[in-house]
């Protein structure tokens, strides 16, 4: 008995020697207010409906131009006029713009595609892909397909989609705008962000770095509690460390984006200013050990599976009835990253998908 007492009391000097032999130290935390992403504004959606539009419905519509300020009994000069410019309509007809966005049959089309844009696709219980139409355009003449007594007409409805949450406010849907002409050009553009908060970040990097152990020479030291926050525009990693020296150091880092490993990470990960000044002064071996590369390897995380993720619901919800007489087809091409920053809680990454829609109207 007495010699496990005395084995044990020169453990428990040896433990408190250790302890209260250690440097310890403070260094001031960055509070610097995060700066956020900059609102990204992506270039607008072209969602074309092509139209074969019979000539004889614009050839009614010619007439009644022809008609229009005189009487309701038409002289037979008159119908031999409109028997003249027949001929002539059906060579000439798709040059005349104002006739074909006027005629009441373009017009029931874009009016019908409106109306099919307006309401929320349902991407999961919570989520929702909003097409959001801004405009209505008709192609004009020149690109105007003419085949036998019918030629094509493509609609374009410009628009901005972004995906919403279910719980999102939907105001009625507008009337449809003053339709005009443009060239047509198939587009489709929807940003789409990928947050990783803070807290996940942190909680990813403790299971990957509490616990494990730095050595320089006769000196070591232990990685323990691992916090994650933004300051300004850097990532800043708070890490308790103990063993040879006591303490909080801090590491900060731009937040990046690598487009071929789909991760987000952390560049140029280094010690703070403040935390350098003091390591300086104290203990200089620390810059020598591997702590700053190992946190740097370790602070990167895979967001793919999200991309994956929420593009196979889009492209989904690009394919399928939007209404009983309204379909719309559509593809995702490209995945281009446009910014990467942070907000008060989480890293932040924006990217725009890109492709291609059309609707159908039966």
């Amino acid at each position: 008995m007495f010699i496990a007492r005395r084995v044990a009391t020169f453990f428990f000097a040896a433990y408190a020697l250790v302890i209260f032999g250690c440097a310890h130290f403070t260094v001031s935390a960055p509070s610097a207010p995060v700066k956020p992403v900059a609102e990204i504004i992506v270039e607008d959606s072209i969602i074309n409906v092509p139209v074969s539009l019979p000539l004889n419905s614009l050839e009614d519509v010619a007439k009644g131009l022809l008609q229009m300020g005189k009487g309701s009994n038409r002289s037979n000069d008159e119908d031999a006029s409109v028997g003249r410019i027949r001929r002539f309509l059906n060579r000439q007809i798709t040059k005349l713009d104002d006739t074909v966005v006027n005629s009441d049959f373009i017009r029931e089309r874009a009016s019908a595609a409106w109306e099919a844009l307006q309401y929320p696709i349902p991407l999961t219980d919570n989520l929702a892909l909003l097409l959001n139409p801004q405009a209505v355009h008709v192609s004009p003449s020149s690109a105007q397909n003419e085949q036998g007594d019918e030629f094509t007409v493509v609609i374009g409805l410009v628009a901005r989609p972004r995906i919403i949450t279910n719980n999102t406010p939907h105001p009625s849907a507008p009337p449809v705008p003053h339709l005009s002409t443009a060239p047509s050009e198939s587009s489709f553009h929807i940003a789409l962000e990928s947050e990783l908060s803070y807290q996940f970040v942190g909680s990813e990097l403790a299971k990957r770095l509490e616990g494990q152990v730095f050595t320089r020479g006769d000196n070591r030291i232990r990685i323990g509690n691992v916090k994650v926050f933004g300051s300004g525009e850097s990532v800043i990693l708070q890490l308790r460390v103990t063993g040879t020296i006591n303490g909080t150091i801090y590491l900060k880092g731009t937040p990046a984006y690598d487009a071929l490993s789909r991760r987000l990470y952390i560049r140029d990960l280094d010690y703070t200013v403040e935390t350098r000044q003091v390591l300086v002064k104290a203990e200089d071996w620390m810059f020598h050990t591997r702590l700053r590369k190992s946190l740097e390897d370790a602070a990167k995380w895979d967001i793919g599976n999200r991309i994956d993720g929420l593009s196979g619901l889009l492209t989904k919800a690009l394919n399928r009835k939007l209404t009983q007489h309204v379909a719309i087809s559509g593809t995702i091409d490209t995945i281009r990253p446009v910014a990467v920053g942070l907000t008060d809680a989480a890293l932040r990454a924006v990217l725009v998908l890109d492709g291609a829609a059309e609707l159908h109207i039966f």
